[in-house]
Order: C-alpha cells, then structure tokens, then sequence
C-alpha cells in the first residue's frame, strides 16, 4: 500500500452517550489501531456524547481521534459524507457509534483485502439482543459486483456498510456518494453505487461485528411521511442511477426491491402516508409471487412495531387486493 494510513474508520454520533465508550474501546482494542484513523463526526449531539468521547480521549491520550463537530445536525448521511472527505485511508469502512467489534474486526478484513486485491471485502456479524445474538451471514457476497447488487435486493445480501470494507479511491473516482437528507436505506443507496463499479469482492465467513439491535431505534418506528419520503428518495436515486448506465437488466432486478420498500410504506405507515403513495410504483406488482412473505413480515414489525397477526393480515389484504387489480386490468386491457 502506498499510503501511511492503512484504514479510515468512521463513526458518526448523535446521542449516544450510553455506548460510544464501548464502541471506541473495542476499535482501539485490534490489534492493527496504529495503521488505522478514526474519524468521528458529532452531529450536534444533544446528550453528553460529546463530553464522553473527550473523556475517552484524556484517558486514552495514545488513542488518535480526527473529531468533527457539526454546527448543526444534518443527520447520518451528511455526518458519513463528512467523514468520508476527510479521509486519507487506502480502505474506508462505516462504524455506528452504538455497536462495538471484534480485536480482530480491522486485521482480518484489510488481510483479505491485501491478499485478493479486492476492492470490497466483507464479513459476517452478530445481531445483539437483550437476550441472545444471532449471526448474519454474508455469504452471498459474489465476486460479481451486478450480482452483489441482485443479492442486495432480494434481500440476500444485507446493505449494512459495517460489514463491508473498502476501496477509498473506488468510491472517490466513481463519484459514489451518500445523499443528503435520505437517512433511510442510505447504505443501500451507496452499495448499489459501489458494488456497480467494483471488480474484486472477497468474503470472510467470520462474525466480527456486534450490531446492537434497538427497539426503540429510528428505524424501528412507524413509517410516517418523513420516513417514506426519504425511502421514495433511496428508490427514486438508484432507478436514476441504474438509468443514467442504460442497465435495463438491475432495473428489472430493482422492481423487487422497490416492491419491499412500497410494502413497507404501505402496510407500516400511517394514514397520510398511505394516502399519498397507495398508488406508487405499480411496475413493481409483476414481481410479487417473488415475495419472501416470511422475511417481509419481520420488516412490517421492524418498521412499524404492528403486531405479528395484524401484519400478516394487511399483507395478505394487500396481495389480494393487488391480485384482484391486475386481473382487472388484464380485462379491461382485451377489450
């Protein structure tokens, strides 16, 4: 590698001042911390985050933070974005600020790296619940960048960016970006991007990240029209994405993945929001016998906090519903 600083880690914060120590100690615990900067954005930070993570700092003076502070919240896309231009690390990858890692989370990921030449390399992790954890794997991870993003949206292949190494000048000469203002599906946003120009992806089968799974997290409330907006947006930038490189085939594949984010927006949404989008994306109805009807459920309860049997009723409704619509259409269109 050419460049001093093997690894830019950044980490957005916005109150979290209960688990940002925790998740810096365990970065600074791996065992390769001194070819790496760590990049936190405060994104005006309404708790004592900020004073926690200073803290950190005097107790931990061998410990190197490049600390930005926001003027105003401009929320996590921006918070990356930011982090993002400040970084000089040959590879790039996205922490948040309430999840922790493995001492061997950086090594063994920028190890692959090397060795392969990748410009993407992944790892699977550990979901964290009060209770227990369980793994997500990632090995779905193709060598092929198109079928990386086909993965991505049949669900196969998480868009989460912390499992996810890679390439700063792969993201820096293909102009992929975050999207102000779109904090929802944002990782899926810049995936599609990345994976679209990336020539080698490599995988190891090895849980080294610890997402805390939080209920009362942002995405794990009902959909209202902000929220939707912002998941229009994420759909509406890939579609232009995929357009502007005449990709008809990762159009075609897109339809179901705007078929789970149209659900989404629908079934988990309150009344103005289902009001405003009902007749949304209706492209993406010839794709519903595709429909993972076991896993959308887990997404309604995830984004609307329904309980188990009222989802399973309103999807049902809605497949009916829209079954009914397109054999009426199919009617009405031979006449």
């Amino acid at each position: 590698m050419s460049n001093e600083i093997s690894i830019s880690v950044l980490i957005p914060v916005y109150n979290v001042a209960d688990k940002v120590e925790k998740c810096l100690s365990s970065l600074f615990d791996n065992d390769i911390i001194e070819k790496c900067e760590v990049i936190v954005v405060n994104d005006c930070s309404t708790d004592n985050s900020l004073e926690i993570i200073e803290d950190f700092l005097r107790k931990n003076p061998s410990c190197k933070i490049k600390l930005i502070n926001h003027k105003k919240n401009m929320g996590l896309a921006c918070a990356r974005i930011t982090a993002f231009s400040a970084a000089k690390g040959d590879y790039v990858i996205c922490v948040d600020s309430d999840d922790w890692v493995e001492k061997t989370y950086l090594s063994d990921l920028y190890n692959l790296a090397v060795k392969t030449n990748a410009d993407i390399v992944g790892c699977d992790a550990y979901v964290d619940f009060p209770n227990g954890k369980q793994i997500i794997s990632h090995e779905n991870l193709s060598e092929s960048g198109r079928e990386c993003i086909k993965n991505i949206f049949i669900n196969k292949i998480h868009g989460y960016l912390w499992v996810k190494m890679f390439r700063r000048k792969l993201a820096a000469e293909n102009n992929v970006v975050w999207i102000p203002n779109i904090n929802m599906l944002e990782d899926v946003v810049f995936d599609v991007q990345l994976f679209y120009f990336a020539k080698k992806i490599s995988y190891i089968e090895k849980p080294l990240y610890h997402y805390l799974q939080n209920s009362g997290s942002y995405m794990n409330s009902k959909v209202n029209l902000n929220k939707a907006e912002q998941l229009v947006s994420a759909m509406d930038f890939i579609q232009s994405f995929l357009l502007s490189n005449n990709d008809s085939e990762l159009l075609e594949s897109q339809k179901i993945e705007k078929l789970y984010t149209k659900l989404i927006i629908l079934l988990g949404g309150t009344k103005e929001v289902r009001r405003k989008y009902i007749s949304i994306w209706t492209d993406c109805n010839s794709r519903l016998k595709e429909l993972n009807r076991s896993f959308f459920i887990k997404m309604i309860l995830r984004a609307s906090g329904k309980n188990e049997k009222l989802a399973w009723l309103l999807l049902e409704s809605y497949l009916m519903a829209a079954n009914l619509y397109r054999r009426m259409r199919k009617i009405l269109d031979k006449k």
